[in-house]
């Protein structure tokens, strides 16, 4: 005859058990939104000084870009040294940063001479978004678990997520194509920022990268 304590017992046991298989195998639903500010330049502020004046100077517009890289070279053509100035911003419309919207301004001798990328004036979207942070994270996390890849993507599906909310231009790199502004997440684990989706936000899957080869 069985014990009733040994029964008891063997409840027990199998009852820890289940219980810290559930815990390994549950989400965390840990997911946190970041922004880039637009304030936030990457300049020091002798090269912030020397971009205002050249965009001045040269009755440019600034008041929707971030700037984040400058680079000051010079070349001697015919015996007459020129200067050159090569400013990298973000494009912002209203408070929200175009991910794929950067420009590089080009000035010689002081003067602009050279757009590289595309100005976005202004779009009709607005800056409400649509999707939650959870849901968010349940369409990356599902991305994770089931895209074959030799990267263990599995890994990341516990992980604390990071996202960011901004616009974004399919038509970027067509050009000739007419801008074409949608509202997009973008999201990665905390851990590794080259593993991402980005995702529409009606929720539609955009882009994704493995970590590996750059994108699926």
């Amino acid at each position: 005859m069985i014990k009733p304590v040994y029964l008891l017992t063997l409840f027990l046991v199998i009852l820890m058990s289940c219980k810290k298989n559930k815990t390994t195998t549950q989400d965390n639903n840990c997911i946190y939104r970041t922004r880039v500010n637009q304030s936030s330049y990457t300049i020091s502020a002798d090269e912030y000084a020397t971009t205002v004046s050249l965009f001045k100077q040269n009755n440019l517009r600034y008041d929707n870009l971030r700037w984040y890289y400058f680079d000051l070279s010079s070349s001697v053509l015919s015996g007459t040294k020129e200067y050159y100035h090569y400013i990298r911003a973000d494009q912002y419309l209203n408070g929200l940063r175009i991910f794929n919207g950067g420009v590089v301004h080009h000035f010689r001798d002081g003067q602009f001479f050279q757009l590289s990328g595309y100005e976005i004036p202004s779009t009709s979207l607005d800056t409400t978004a649509n999707l939650e942070l959870t849901q968010l994270r349940k369409l990356f996390v599902d991305k994770l678990l089931n895209t074959p890849s030799s990267n263990d993507l599995k890994k990341y599906s516990n992980d604390c997520m990071v996202s960011e909310f901004c616009y974004y231009d399919l038509n970027q790199g067509a050009y000739g194509n007419p801008v074409n502004l949608i509202k997009l997440w973008r999201v990665y684990p905390q851990t590794n920022e080259k593993v991402f989706g980005y995702f529409n936000d009606d929720g539609t899957l955009i882009a994704f990268s493995d970590g590996v080869i750059g994108g699926l």
